[in-house]
């Protein structure tokens, strides 16, 4: 599955991002670990209580800018 979302600014900004309710069925359950390919990196990732995912481990590649 292919995903594209631009973070909102509190996103960027706490490395997160926000499922959106008709996308929230294609990722698995809560605490439940999947492969996201990033970059050419494969980072294990999870979804968390909130119906979002954190990116910190992902993001650390890039430089993050606010605008």
């Amino acid at each position: 599955m292919e995903f594209v979302k631009r973070l909102s600014p509190s996103e960027a900004k706490y490395k997160y991002f926000g499922l959106p309710k008709k996308t929230r069925e294609e990722f698995p359950d809560k605490d439940r670990t999947f492969k996201l390919k990033f970059k050419n990196k494969t980072y294990d990732m999870r979804v968390n209580n909130k119906n979002c995912i954190m990116l910190t481990q992902s993001l650390r590649c890039l430089p993050i800018s606010r605008g």
